[in-house]
Parts: structure tokens; sequence; C-alpha cells
């Protein structure tokens, strides 16, 4: 067992077990985010029952930590629980400033003054029931809206998450009702707006990412806008629906589906591979588990899908050439477009509801006077 302090408190797990690894990463560059489950010692030297998810990643040195954004997220948000509720708690963070990338590169006499040198952080936040990949069709819908609504009410906060994606969309079960609700995490590359950043990388994960940013090799032209990550959850509602089925409430793969070869394509090709399935949502075959609810999803594809396909680039970037820049899309960054998009999916959500044949969303019970579980204080 490996033991780890984090602002004074002491957490153990089992990294000889395979079942206590909740994530990790592989790459050769990037944070390397590793999640172990974990629980607190207590005074007693005992464990406690409650488990806990122990992340260690590298962040850039120039950006915030996720417990910084979490916290003025908090500040921000003055207690609203159609927020809070849908977010991680952060129970413990520290950044350990002092093992950092930049003391290795120069040792090594390797520079690299595109990329700031990065810094372990270790982040410990209450466990969570699961991803939104071992749900069933009426709970991912649930799901996917709950973090989708939030995400909307960061974004008018200022805080712009950056990557959405399968991995970062969870959630809870109400032990009392068996109800789901979504649960948004991961905020270690989120933007604080107003705020200038030295990164120079694009950010997002792969298969999610939206086709803006396959246009070019860098994503310079490009202004991270919320129509982005609009496009991410869509993406993100397509991988459930061809890629997973689940078997005792666990996540399994099915054969060769064509959106899991999609993190290793280069930017071209994977910009032709998702403008034709834009073209015809109804190209991938879906698992025999999220056919029966599909309709949803192939109804929100088809309203939305062209407006992802239309180039959107940052028109005050010198670097677009002036022909884009003047054919281009008004950024949808700005506070009334990203609300009008929002609204155009809201509008989708309620005239999908009342129309039929179709799964109507189920009414849940509210969220427990007392906040979900993972907020409640040690």
């Amino acid at each position: 067992m490996t033991r780890i302090e984090v602002e004074g408190k002491k957490f153990v797990f089992d990294t000889a077990n395979p079942e206590a690894l909740l994530h990790k990463s592989v790459a050769i560059r990037g944070r390397n985010t590793t999640v172990w489950e974990g629980q607190l010692v207590l005074e007693n030297d005992e464990f406690s029952s409650e488990k806990y998810a122990i992340k260690f990643s590298w962040k850039e040195k120039t950006r915030k930590s996720e417990a910084e954004i979490l916290r003025l997220i908090t500040e921000r948000a003055k207690g609203r629980r159609d927020i809070l509720d849908y977010l991680p708690l952060v129970v413990a963070s520290h950044v350990f400033s002092d093992v950092e990338t930049g003391a290795i590169r120069a040792y090594m006499n390797v520079l690299e003054p595109k990329r700031a040198p990065r810094e372990l952080v270790v982040t410990v936040t209450t466990k969570l029931k699961g991803r939104i990949t071992e749900l069933e069709p009426d709970d991912v819908w649930h799901v996917w809206w709950d973090c989708f609504k939030c995400h909307y009410k960061l974004w008018k906060l200022g805080i712009q998450h950056r990557d959405i994606s399968t991995a970062n969309i969870m959630y809870w079960e109400d032990a009392a009702t068996g109800a789901k609700y979504g649960v948004l995490i991961d905020f270690d590359l989120a933007a604080i707006e107003g705020e200038g950043s030295n990164n120079q990388q694009r950010t997002g994960t792969r298969p999610f990412l939206a086709m803006d940013f396959l246009r070019d090799d860098d994503g310079a032209s490009v202004l991270h806008a919320y129509k982005h990550d609009v496009e991410a959850f869509c993406w993100v509602a397509v991988y459930v629906a061809t890629c997973c089925e689940s078997v005792d409430n666990k996540r399994q793969l099915t054969s060769n589906p064509p959106m899991l070869t999609w993190a290793y394509l280069d930017n071209w090709t994977l910009l032709v591979k998702k403008a034709a399935f834009l073209y015809d949502p109804n190209s991938f075959k879906r698992t025999e588990k999220h056919e029966p609810g599909w309709s949803r999803w192939e109804y929100i594809l088809r309203k939305i899908g062209p407006d992802f396909k239309q180039p959107t680039y940052d028109v005050n970037n010198d670097l677009v050439p002036p022909l884009l820049r003047a054919n281009a899309q008004a950024p949808t960054s700005t506070p009334t477009s990203s609300e009008q998009l929002h609204q155009n999916m809201i509008h989708i959500y309620n005239s999908y509801a009342e129309s039929g044949p179709r799964y109507a969303p189920r009414v849940r019970a509210e969220v427990p006077h007392d906040g979900p579980p993972h907020r409640r204080p040690m």
C-alpha cells in the first residue's frame, strides 16, 4: 500500500491492485494523468470506508491548478446548487513545484521554448460512481444533459472547460431512488475568460476535438469558442452509442468500432471522417444496447451538425489569411452567440421531448436537500 500526505491529510492506495487504477493516460507528452482509488487514513491508522479519487498529473506551470479553478468556480457560483451539485469536490490538493520538468530539460540541455515546463500536482476528490460510458441509454441522456447545462452556466461565469470527453463526464447515483446525475470533471485545461495564457497548443481529447482545430497544424488560427465544446459533447454521444456496451456495470468496447481509430489519425484524415459522419449519422453501427435510443442523438446531429462543418476562425488573428477572415463565421465565443447556440440546443431538447414517438425525459427527484453525497464535507 502506498501512502501520501496532501494538505495534512493522509491517504492510502494500492498500486498492486489493477482495479484500484481508475484512469491512466498513455502519451509521450502531456499531463500523463493517473488516477487511483484511495482511502483516508484515520487517527487510529484505520482506513475510511469512503473512497477517494487520487489524481496525479503534470500541469504546465503557467496554468492554474484544477483545485484553484474549482475554488474560483465556488466563489463565482455563490452557492448555486444548479452548478455546484454537478461538479467534483476537492478535499485536498498540492502542487509539487520542486518536481518539475524544466530542471530536467535544463540538465539534459533540451530546450522547448513553445512549451512551458510541467510540475507534479496531486488532487484528491471524493470518488464518483462511474463514467457516462457505463450507463444505460436513458441514463446517458440525463447525465449528458446535466453536464451540458452545467457547462454552459460555467461558460457564462467565465470558466471555459475546453476538454469535453467521455473520461470527463461522470455520474453519481442516488441510493434512495437509483437516479443518475451527471458530474463534469477535470478542469486541468480550463481557461478563465479575460486571463491571458502562454499556452501555444490546442486543448481537447482527439476523438472529441472540434473540426475547426483539425483544419490547421497547431490550431493557432482558431479561437476556442463555446461552439467547439458543444461539438465535443456531441462526439461523446456518438462514441457512447457506437462503441460502448456494459457488462456488470463495467465498460466493454465493441469489436472494431470505427471511432476507436480516430485517436491515431492525422488531422486531415480525421477531419474527412468527421465530415462524412455528419453527412450521414447512420453510417456507424450502434451497439445493441444503444440502438433503441439513437434517434435522440441523430435528431440533434442533423439539426446542428452542419454548423460544425462551417469553419470558424479568430477574425482578429493575423495568422488567418484575409480571405478566410472575410468569409469566416463570427467567433461564437461572444455572449450573444454562445447564448443563442445554447438556446438552440435547449429548443432541440424540448422539441424532441414533445414530439413522438420519442424517449421523453424521465421525471427525476430533486437532488437531496443536503446535496449529492460526493459534495458533502469529510
